[in-house]
């Protein structure tokens, strides 16, 4: 029992390196050269001044927490992973692609994302489904710049957008 348990994780961590690999090398130089991210940049020292309990203020306590820099472009994104409420790990990004879909979006990153982490982790199905299914009963977000939201409260827009 113990050969087997210590085998899934050692599997597990081959598959989440292989993943960020192709993430990292593969996945985001694509999309900075096709997609130039939408409207004003912002920097993390703006989204420090926001207000206690906006988005752009909880998007850089979720920056500082998980040791992640800014990246020019994606600034939303990393909105995304606050106003949903999904981690930034190998399993969150597959997770948010999955709500994406169900939103409505329906681009070549957001499907290529799914398919390879439906792939390398086809036991955690159930979970990305039921993001689907969150992204399918909340307000559509497809062509919202967040950015203009960072002064607003998480929880309201949350509500406004009907996020679960």
């Amino acid at each position: 029992m113990r050969l087997c348990i210590s085998k899934y994780f050692e599997n597990l961590k081959i598959r989440e390196q292989l993943f960020m690999f192709l993430t990292l090398n593969v996945y985001f130089p694509y999309c900075k050269t096709v997609y130039k991210g939408k409207g004003k940049q912002l920097h993390f020292q703006e989204l420090l001044r926001f207000p206690s309990g906006s988005l752009g203020r909880h998007t850089a306590e979720f920056l500082q927490k998980n040791q992640l820099e800014l990246m020019n472009g994606y600034e939303a994104h990393d909105m995304k992973h606050v106003l949903f409420g999904i981690p930034a790990s190998m399993e969150g990004e597959v997770r948010m692609q999955y709500f994406e879909f169900g939103n409505g979006n329906r681009s070549l990153p957001v499907i290529t994302v799914m398919f390879f982490g439906t792939l390398f982790m086809p036991e955690r199905l159930c979970y990305f489904i039921q993001e689907y299914k969150r992204g399918s009963l909340a307000g559509n977000l497809r062509h919202i710049d967040l950015k203009q939201y960072a002064h607003l409260s998480i929880n309201q827009l949350r509500n406004q957008w009907t996020i679960r």
